[in-house]
């Protein structure tokens, strides 16, 4: 859950890394999409994916069972993408439930995030995710 300014950073960091690997490994993936991914890309899609869980309650995982890339079975690009894009979904949710607008008048008003069921002082940075087919 987000309860501090820097959950939010570490939220909006890791929705614009996930993003960036989306984009990568959807290129890897077209080309060789039965290719395995390398030991350095599963080290840095399991920091993110690490991350998303912990800040997401449960009902938001988007794959029952499902933590990270355990490095002895090394997953295909299609593989990973279809991860990455079941995490980036849950994300979207969790930030769509979770954040509100909050401000007195229309033009003073900002999205922050919900804690304890009331709108906080944490601006939700406005995270924009990447067109998935």
């Amino acid at each position: 859950m987000i309860k501090t300014q820097q959950d939010a950073e570490n939220f909006y960091e890791m929705t614009q890394q996930l993003n960036k690997l989306y984009q990568e490994i959807a290129i890897l993936s077209a080309k060789k999409h039965d290719a395995t991914v390398n030991q350095f890309k599963i080290r840095i899609l399991n920091r993110w994916i690490g991350l998303a869980s912990e800040l997401m309650p449960i009902k938001y995982h988007p794959i029952e069972g499902f933590a990270i890339f355990d490095a002895s079975e090394v997953p295909t690009y299609s593989d990973v993408l279809v991860v990455i894009t079941q995490y980036t979904g849950a994300l979207d949710r969790f930030y769509s439930d979770y954040t509100t607008m909050a401000g007195e008048e229309y033009a003073t008003k900002e999205r922050v995030w919900i804690i304890n069921d009331k709108p906080s002082q944490i601006e939700a940075n406005k995270v924009t995710w990447m067109r998935r087919k």
